[in-house]
């Protein structure tokens, strides 16, 4: 039952544009990965098609995320072509997402929050997850762990690759370009100027 609720908790990550969970637990908010600062260019194949950058420093505490991606859902036969185009910005304990394609977006505060790039081995043990086999990939020393309908290659903490298979609906990401040490510069968190942004912190 725990490897059926982690895989549809990422199943759902994918199916949301930004990807991303919210949570109120209390964190480490210095750390939430366990190198400094990275650029990671993933490509994404499967259903949703497309690509996303990450960027992040302080451990974390400042990270961007850019997902263009075109996702196929076919219901009764008909295929229908859905656009993906968003930015997730966190900085410090506030975060926004934002869809690019239709100019909005929300700002919350959040003590944490988890997209599917980032992963705890203590997380995956407890939804019945095993480590299967070690990898390279980029370069990168990788643990790959084994859930029932998912595979996560790890590394400090950061998914270099997830291959799922959930519902019929398959799915792969995977780094096609990594850099340590990059610093983000402050107008990269800015929120585009012609976004509406509904605001939840007030």
């Amino acid at each position: 039952m725990k490897n059926i609720k982690f895989s549809i908790m990422i199943f759902f990550l994918i199916l949301l544009s930004s990807g991303i969970v919210y949570s109120q637990k209390e964190s480490n908010p210095v750390k939430r990965y366990n190198i400094e600062s990275a650029f990671i260019k993933y490509s994404i194949s499967g259903n949703t098609k497309g690509e996303e950058i990450l960027k992040f420093d302080r451990f974390g505490l400042r990270e961007i995320s850019k997902i263009t991606a075109i996702r196929e859902v076919v219901f009764y036969s008909v295929k229908n072509v859905q656009k993906i185009k968003t930015i997730t910005i966190f900085n410090d304990s506030i975060m926004y997402a934002i869809d690019l394609k239709n100019k909005t977006g929300v700002k919350t505060v959040s003590k944490k929050y988890t997209n599917d790039n980032q992963f705890s081995e203590e997380e995956i043990v407890k939804n019945g997850g095993k480590i299967v086999s070690n990898e390279e990939i980029l370069g990168k020393k990788c643990q790959v762990w084994k859930t029932n309908n998912l595979k996560i290659w790890l590394w400090n903490g950061i998914a270099l690759k997830i291959v799922s298979n959930i519902t019929g609906k398959n799915y792969t990401k995977e780094a096609v370009e990594l850099k340590e040490n990059i610093k983000i510069n402050d107008i990269e968190l800015a929120v585009p100027a012609d976004v509406k942004i509904i605001d939840y912190t007030r």
